[in-house]
């Protein structure tokens, strides 16, 4: 996983977690104080995760899809 930053590693493993809790408010916040995170890979340049809404669907987390 490549990552510009710590804080961008900081950031994937947050939105990944929310994710995977299916916590829609803090992806919300995360998404909404990140937009860039919305469009970026969910874990990294180099992970074939995809996009958070792609990982979110994957995991059948419709309600995050729909804030996303």
């Amino acid at each position: 996983m490549r990552q510009p930053s710590w804080r961008r590693v900081e950031l994937a493993c947050e939105l990944v977690d929310a994710i995977w809790r299916n916590d829609v408010d803090r992806v919300r916040r995360l998404v909404a104080e990140h937009p860039e995170l919305r469009d970026e890979n969910a874990l990294g340049d180099d992970s074939n995760w995809g996009p958070p809404m792609s990982h979110a669907a994957n995991l059948g987390r419709a309600e995050i899809v729909e804030a996303l």
